[in-house]
């Protein structure tokens, strides 16, 4: 009868140092998840940040672009309006020239 206490209790022990094994066993590998898990977040972050910043690039350099053409486009415009002004101008000139040599003449 001892004998079968003294292996109910072995067994026992067995049991619980197993138990305490799979406990601890348990425990590295939920760390260890944890970390991997930190780390692909962390590397997910970066990754998001580096898309943004290009993103905000293009887009500047996007809105730069769009910004110096629509000054080309204006500066074209003001030449062309202050070209076609310049020739009435001239016009007005001649007629109001004309009309003065006629006064002076009549």
């Amino acid at each position: 009868m001892r004998d079968i206490v003294q292996e109910i209790l072995q067994a026992e022990k067995e049991a619980e140092e197993l138990l305490q094994q799979s406990r601890e066993e348990a425990a590295n590998i939920r760390a260890q998840a944890e970390r991997e898990s930190n780390r692909k977040i962390a590397e997910a972050r970066a990754r998001a940040q580096e898309i943004v910043q290009q993103t905000v690039q293009r887009t500047r350099r996007e809105a730069e672009e769009i910004r110096k053409s629509t000054i080309e486009e204006a500066e074209r415009k003001s030449r062309a309006l202050v070209s076609r002004s310049g020739l009435h101008l001239d016009d007005l000139a001649d007629q109001v020239a004309r009309m003065v040599m006629k006064t002076n003449f009549e």
